[in-house]
């Protein structure tokens, strides 16, 4: 698993640019981070299922570097800034976007996992799958963030909606999300639903202030700042480890905020040129759903060849996973396209 991450930093590093100019954040710059944390989110899911293929398999350095809350973190930030952006040129069809761009995917895949499963022998409905969004265990495994991402969806239209100046909208963004956080483990959540929230109001303020913040970074002294930045990050990494309870505390969003800040600030400096990362970003979303369907295919393949190669399993895994979630991409994309035909579908205010 070791040799896989360092070939998965090495395509980072070889794909890293200095930046020369344009603008910050854009949106090749987000579509590249969100393909990056979909791989990242990859090796923290598979040392869940590499013990199969070897009892003394042990991670080294993964379960430090290779952290959930810190890819959701980033995923909820982009998102949120997204968002913001977006909502400077009203809400019209609001709604409409989400349900293309999230929900009905997301809908979709829940088929295809009711499908496999009740193929598997096991007796569940449509009501089942559905009653699985309100537990915190979506019956799509790992997909907690996606139920989170609608949820928090609603909270920023009624924030940004509703209430009057930016400083209002994003104080209403805080207080829901500081509300989900410290109330979603009560109604039996697991606590792993509340983990990188907050990089959702971090980013939509980002997004919501980009003009004024790009010009008070102009200013400064952008590698101080990537340093100090980076520095409060390992600290508050090695503390989110340290002390346990500091996990247990769903108000406090571990590393993830930090690491957000980093990665934004680093955005200054270098790029992550296309179209590798590029293209894993614009179907980031499927990879995330589809993950675990990927690792259990994979891992009959290996079962069948009666191979135990960790590192063989991973790049496979990775690679099957990339390339089902781009097809999938696609196969949706052509759906879709059928589905705005519909006057239903079609955004009336267009």
């Amino acid at each position: 698993m070791a040799a896989a991450a360092v070939l998965f930093a090495a395509a980072i590093l070889l794909s890293a640019r200095k930046k020369t100019g344009g603008e910050w954040l854009s949106r090749e710059d987000t579509s590249a981070l969100r393909g990056v944390m979909a791989v990242f989110i990859l090796f923290v899911h598979l040392p869940d299922v590499c013990s199969f293929l070897n009892e003394n398999y042990a991670a080294t350095f993964e379960p430090f570097i290779f952290q959930g809350h810190l890819a959701v973190g980033l995923f909820f930030a982009l998102s949120g800034y997204g968002l913001a952006l977006s909502a400077e040129k009203g809400f019209s069809g609001f709604f409409r976007r989400r349900f293309f761009e999230v929900l009905l995917p997301y809908f979709l895949c829940n088929l295809v996992f009711l499908f496999a499963i009740r193929a598997g022998g096991k007796e569940i409905g449509m009501l089942d799958m559905l009653g699985s969004w309100f537990t915190g265990d979506p019956m799509v495994t790992y997909s907690w963030y996606v139920v989170t991402q609608l949820i928090f969806y609603v909270f920023f239209y009624i924030a940004f909606r509703c209430f009057n100046g930016r400083a209002m909208k994003i104080a209403a963004l805080y207080i829901f999300v500081s509300v989900y956080m410290r109330w979603a483990p009560h109604f039996g959540w697991p606590l792993v639903t509340t983990r990188g929230c907050f990089c959702f109001v971090l980013g939509a303020s980002v997004g919501a202030l980009k003009r004024e913040i790009d010009m008070i970074l102009a200013r400064r002294k952008t590698g101080l700042m990537l340093a100090v930045s980076g520095v409060l990050f390992l600290i508050s990494h090695v503390l989110y480890f340290a002390v346990p309870l500091i996990k247990e505390t769903p108000l406090f969003d571990g590393s993830s905020v930090f690491f957000v800040v980093f990665i934004f600030l680093l955005n200054r400096v270098f790029v992550l040129a296309p179209p590798f990362f590029h293209v894993l970003g614009k179907c980031s979303l499927e990879i995330y759903l589809y993950q675990n369907l990927a690792f259990i295919l994979m891992r009959r393949v290996f079962v069948m060849l009666g191979s135990d190669n960790v590192f063989a399993y991973a790049c496979a895994s990775i690679a099957f996973a990339a390339a089902g979630a781009a097809a999938v991409h696609f196969a949706y994309g052509t759906v879709k396209g059928l589905l705005v035909k519909f006057p239903v579908f079609q955004d009336k205010s267009a």
